[in-house]
């Protein structure tokens, strides 16, 4: 898994040739991975320059499918006002991981845009002072709809990889044992 360009405050703006470059240098990694039977998969997550479903799109449109996968991060995604579900019907056949957590708040404010947003946004909260941007799936007010993405990746057959990730989680124990529970009782009977 890559992340397919830097922050988007040290890429932006985004041009044609920019895609271009970018889509030409992946599928190069594609094809060297693929010599050695490893499957290269872009891994967006909320502070990349290719940061909306048109960014992606044009991204997966420029890359060969045969050598550059997706992988899909339920939680970065969302902060970034993209809907996992949404993606993966769209793009079922490009996606070859998926790490699963959850969050209770999306950049409604495009801080992802400024200038050092690794530390700003993601460790500092951004300007709404966000504690905690990453949460284990099932909160109340979790906003990724894990059922709704489980049925669609069974619907489409996937049979590649699904980790949960605990990302800055305050206590990695309790985390694993609340998204175990989620698994085993929720996900697992759908």
């Amino acid at each position: 898994m890559v992340r397919p360009m830097g922050s988007y405050w040290r890429e932006a703006p985004l041009t044609e040739e920019k895609f271009k470059n970018i889509a030409d240098c992946w599928n190069k990694v594609g094809k060297m991975t693929r010599e050695h039977g490893i499957q290269t998969a872009m891994h967006v997550d909320c502070l990349c320059a290719i940061h909306s479903m048109a960014d992606i799109d044009k991204i997966l449109e420029l890359t060969n499918p045969e050598l550059v996968g997706l992988a899909i991060d339920t939680a970065e995604l969302t902060i970034a006002g993209i809907d996992p579900v949404k993606l993966y019907d769209k793009h079922f056949g490009r996606v070859k991981h998926f790490h699963f957590k959850d969050t209770h708040a999306v950049d409604t404010l495009d801080e992802y845009k400024n200038v050092n947003a690794e530390i700003h946004l993601l460790d500092g909260g951004g300007k709404r002072e966000i504690e905690r941007w990453f949460w284990e799936m099932g909160t109340a007010e979790g906003l990724v709809k894990f059922p709704a993405l489980m049925k669609s990746i069974k619907e489409h057959d996937y049979k590649g990889w699904i980790i949960v990730e605990s990302d800055r989680s305050l206590n990695p124990a309790e985390s694993t044992m609340l998204n175990s529970w989620y698994v085993k009782y929720v996900l697992s009977k759908i």
